[in-house]
């Protein structure tokens, strides 16, 4: 049965083959008129001739730049995270949710320096500036900050659903080096890793 090509009909199938060169060379002929994304292939032999027609791909699209930060910082995570960086040399710092190596079957947060960003990261993962304004206070806006450059505290694909919307603050402990993320939700609950 051959498809239709008025556009009152159903849309034309995704894949069509179709036998005889006669009959492809006149549907490619009307559906190059209805369906530019079409194109086609041909496969002939002595027997046969078989056209199948498929829609084209669309060229790959690059990443969207997010209006807002995924998570706000406190004025204290921000300047640990900071000093962090400065003391060790690394690129960034990433928030990890996996397995707690405390507790046995929970979930955690956890931090990782990041010394080669192309090897510990991936496009999934999303920075969040450790800059701020001017004013002392603001931070540095996702726009501004997406391709700068410098340090930042990333968010890792497998946390962002968790922490999405909320606030960051650190318990940081000098003397052991220990430092526990503290994870706020909008309206000022603790977020529990396991929940």
């Amino acid at each position: 049965m051959m498809p239709r090509t008025s556009p009152s009909h159903r849309p034309i199938p995704t894949t069509v083959a179709f036998r005889c060169s006669a009959i492809s060379t006149s549907i490619q002929n009307c559906l190059g008129g209805l369906a530019p994304n079409y194109h086609s292939t041909s496969n002939c032999n002595y027997y046969s001739c078989t056209t199948s027609f498929q829609t084209a791909r669309r060229p790959t699209t690059t990443k969207r730049i997010p209006r807002k930060a995924a998570l706000a910082l406190t004025p204290k995570a921000r300047e640990v995270f900071k000093q962090m960086i400065a003391a060790t040399g690394s690129q960034g710092i990433i928030l990890k949710y996996e397995i707690s190596s405390q507790h046995a079957l929970r979930m955690a947060f956890k931090f990782d320096l990041i010394k080669d960003a192309s090897k510990q990261l991936s496009e999934q993962d999303e920075g969040v500036s450790l800059e701020v304004l001017e004013d002392g206070v603001t931070p540095k806006s996702t726009a501004d900050s997406w391709n700068d450059n410098l340090p930042k505290l990333y968010i890792h694909h497998s946390a962002f659903m968790k922490v999405l919307g909320g606030t960051l603050d650190v318990d940081y402990i000098a003397e052991t080096g220990q430092l526990t993320p503290k994870l706020v939700d909008r309206e000022g609950n603790e977020m529990d890793p396991n929940a």
